[in-house]
């Protein structure tokens, strides 16, 4: 099992460690994922709600559902 980390910056951009992910770069990383590896979203708390959303959204889509949430001040 694996782990992939996605955070959104207060400004509701996605990074993947530390590189700027457009929406399809986001679907590309999450399909190297299987069912049984976990997602960690890290979300500054100043982040708007589509970003969680669009990442959430992607994630089921490609059926993941170990998710853990993190939120940064």
């Amino acid at each position: 099992h694996k782990n992939i980390e996605i955070t959104i910056n207060a400004h509701g951009e996605l990074f993947y460690n530390d590189i700027p992910l457009s929406s399809t770069q986001l679907h590309d990383k999450l399909t190297l994922l299987t069912p049984q590896d976990t997602l960690v979203i890290r979300s500054d708390k100043k982040a708007n709600m589509q970003s969680f959303v669009t990442v959430m959204d992607t994630a089921k889509e490609l059926g993941l559902s170990k998710i853990a949430l993190e939120t940064l001040k």
